[in-house]
């Protein structure tokens, strides 16, 4: 017989037992699990990568994430009761570890030894008698439903789906020559420097210290040095799909330890990919209603530590939290915090409002104000370290409202004020109309609920993020990162509502009575939407129309919702039975009318198609790519380079777009100076002047005169000078701008082909 420990939240600890059987019934379990990964596998190979590479990845994470992120979990919250809540948790806490790893490694100088690090795991769980129980391989507690497992991998399958369509497609491998989306190379270069340097430099800056959430890019590089696969396809291809799966897994187990309903849980994980939104007005469009944005992998990276600190935090606000939780819950707030700037800010949001609910009971205060201590604490520590990209930044009322064309165009034709004034009204309300599905999660605030610190979690999380985004007016239109960040959530707290709602309707009803409400109140729903849309258009009209059709869909989703809360009251005193029913149909009408329409209509995918097809309609030419990746190979990793590109597309002009990033990015090295436009000077400098923040020259004079001068004017003075500063290779391309053929007489070409020249520096002779 074997003996079982459990903790407070019914996970047990470890068991005696180290027996595993490989039956038909645990291949069948399995086979859901390894469908999703032969597609991820497929996807990758598919679109450049070497099977040899995605085999390497793999083994990678299995060893230096999962290995130690499901031991370190199970020693201190105890092993989960089913197999996906300890990949879901396991995978969070693996990858905060692997950061902390990475640091402590690479900033020692010995990187290229990061591959070692879970032996440190594997010998004190081996060494340690208490800890040698992780190692079980005992069935666990509960299973996970076949058809709820295969459901999950449809539902990783449709993100993958997005992902290979509107991302991998747009981003192709050296040496093929389109041209990436410009962030992406500016990722690439910084998961590059983070191979050698703790914390990173500015790419395009050599000998400034990065200022951003990189830890996304430190997560990238470590995957890079330990799997031994080149960090541009690390960046571009293979970090992104055990980073979906895990939004996939925490999105589910966080629905399902609220709910304790497993279809609860897909239909979350599902909304997140659909994406839910009740957009009436397709010219204002979706703004902020998905959380997978590929082209910031800061965001990406940011959910699942995300969910697994609202779920953490929401066990130290019941009062749940052993002090070995605690120890997790910190790993996982220092995790959060480099992940994504607009990460913490909402957390804290949520933990104020919890902590404040918790006051009355004695056993919760003091943990739910210590969540909110700790969260604030780390935002305090970390500001000036990982919590850059909001150099610029202002604030502003309705910042958001004002920088969209739906509302600008009030204020190029002069209109009177009252108009204007409601033209934001009406703008600021369409935006939250997207988010109006969420309201289904206002069902807990039933007696029976109202008090759970959860609920209250959820609710400030919304609020701290909306806040942000009507408040903060960022220069690149950032704040919407606050909502993004928080869209998995608010598709939890809406199922979890949804399905206390069902349930308080199936007290008195039948299955085929709510399923049967749900869905006329769906159809309803869904049509109505349509209805709004058609009729307002799909093109923005002039100011004068645009302000009356926006009034009519505020004017019909305002009554709609005022006629149906009347009623629910009036229900709810004279006929309680029909309420509960009316109530749960209502739910369902609104998740309902919130995903058929965006799923049909496809307003959010379109407005990512039209930015991710972009850069296909651009190149580089054979030799830039085969430079660069020429570069990557014969020259050390920290070798800093200089470069004469910095503008999109290659010619350097005047005021131009400063976004080449991608000479960093194919070469992995630094440059004394490239690309500026996301320095934060030239954030900083866009309160005092006023064209587009990209096209802005450089604020360095003199470091830009040295730089050109290396090039186009080159002497013994210019290159002695840069070398001095660090710089051993020259990329030089003549399609940017004129490369003195004199250079040869003063460095040592090593590599040319078509436009691009590619020279070493000497030591300069004393």
């Amino acid at each position: 017989m074997t003996a079982v420990a459990t903790t407070a939240d019914n996970q047990t600890i470890c068991s005696d037992r180290l027996t595993f059987r490989i039956t038909p019934g645990a291949i069948a379990r399995l086979a859901p699990g390894l469908t999703a990964f032969l597609l991820s596998a497929i996807a990758c190979i598919r679109y450049q990568v070497p099977v040899l590479e995605v085999t390497r990845f793999t083994l990678e994470n299995c060893w230096a994430i999962l290995l130690p992120g499901v031991l370190t979990h199970r020693a201190l919250r105890g092993r989960p009761t089913d197999l996906v809540t300890e990949l879901a948790w396991g995978t969070v806490t693996g990858l905060a570890i692997q950061l902390a790893a990475w640091a402590a490694f690479v900033s020692a100088g010995a990187g290229s030894w990061l591959i070692v690090y879970p032996l440190a795991f594997v010998a004190v769980f081996t060494a340690v008698p208490r800890l040698r129980g992780c190692w079980t391989l005992a069935p666990y507690v509960r299973r996970t439903g076949i058809r709820t497992a295969w459901a999950l991998t449809a539902v990783y399958a449709a993100s993958l789906v997005v992902l290979v369509y509107y991302t991998f497609r747009a981003l192709p491998l050296p040496p093929r020559t389109g041209l990436w989306y410009q962030d992406m190379y500016w990722h690439a270069a910084i998961s590059a420097e983070a191979m050698h340097s703790v914390p990173p430099r500015v790419p395009q800056l050599d000998d400034h210290v990065l200022i951003y959430h990189w830890f996304s890019n430190a997560h990238m590089a470590a995957d890079a040095l330990i799997s031994h696969v080149d960090v541009v396809t690390v960046t571009g291809r293979l970090w992104y799909l055990p980073i979906y799966a895990a939004i996939t897994l925490t999105t589910y187990v966080l629905t399902v330890s609220l709910t304790e309903r497993a279809w609860a849980g897909v239909l979350a994980a599902a909304l997140i990919v659909a994406p839910a939104g009740i957009s009436v007005v397709s010219w204002i469009g979706p703004l902020a209603v998905s959380g997978y944005v590929p082209y910031s992998p800061s965001q990406v990276f940011s959910l699942p530590f995300l969910a697994f600190g609202v779920w953490l935090l929401i066990e130290a606000a019941r009062g749940r939290l052993t002090a070995r939780g605690w120890v997790l819950f910190v790993l996982i707030v220092l995790g959060t915090c480099g992940a994504k700037s607009s990460a913490l800010p909402v957390l804290l949001g949520g933990a104020c409002l919890g902590a404040l609910v918790s006051l009355r009971d004695r056993s919760r205060r003091w943990p739910a104000l210590g969540a909110v201590a700790l969260i604030g604490a780390v935002i305090a520590a970390s500001a000036k370290v990982v919590a850059g990209g909001s150099s610029g930044s202002t604030i502003a009322l309705n910042a958001t409202v004002i920088r969209l064309e739906a509302f600008r165009v009030f204020l190029d034709h002069g209109h009177p004020m009252s108009e204007i004034h409601l033209a934001g009204v009406l703008v600021l309300a369409i935006i939250l109309i997207q988010f109006l599905y969420g309201a289904t999660g206002f069902a807990l605030l039933h007696r029976s609920t109202r008090r759970d610190p959860a609920v209250w979690i959820f609710v400030g999380i919304f609020l701290a993020a909306q806040l942000a985004l009507f408040l903060i007016n960022h220069p690149s239109m950032s704040q919407m990162y606050f909502v993004e960040g928080i869209d998995p959530l608010w598709a939890v707290f809406a199922v979890w509502g949804a399905v206390a709602a069902i349930s308080r309707a199936r007290c008195d009803s039948s299955w085929r009575a709510v399923f049967t409400v749900m869905v006329g109140y769906g159809t309803i729903g869904t049509a109505t939407v349509f209805v709004i849309r058609h009729l307002v258009g799909h093109h923005q009209p002039g100011a004068r129309s645009a302000l009356h059709r926006m009034l009519f869909a505020v004017g019909v989703v305002g009554i709609a919702v005022v006629l149906t809360a009347v009623l629910l009251i009036l229900l709810r005193r004279r006929a309680p039975v029909v309420g509960r029913l009316m109530a749960a149909g209502v739910v369902g009408g609104l998740l309902v009318a919130a995903t058929v329409p965006s799923v049909w209509e496809g307003d959010f995918y379109q407005a990512r198609r039209d930015l991710d097809a972009r850069p296909n309609h651009r190149h580089l030419s054979v030799a830039e790519v085969a430079g660069a990746r020429w570069l990557a190979g014969h020259s050390p990793l920290s070798a800093t380079t200089a470069t004469n590109v910095y503008c999109l597309p290659v010619r350097t002009v005047p005021h131009c777009d400063a976004r080449a990033f991608w000479v960093q990015g194919l070469s992995e090295r630094s440059s004394y100076l490239g690309a500026w436009a996301y320095e934060d000077q030239n954030e900083d400098n866009l309160l005092h002047q006023k064209q587009s923040d990209y096209i802005r020259s450089f604020w360095d004079v003199q470091r830009l005169a040295l730089n050109n001068a290396a090039f186009a004017d080159p002497s013994p003075a210019v290159l002695t000078q840069l070398y001095d500063y660090g710089v051993r290779w020259l990329y030089a391309d003549s399609a940017a701008s004129r490369v003195s053929a004199s250079l040869s007489r003063y460095a040592m070409l090593r590599w040319h082909a078509g436009t691009v020249w590619i020279y070493q520096l000497r030591a300069p002779q004393v």
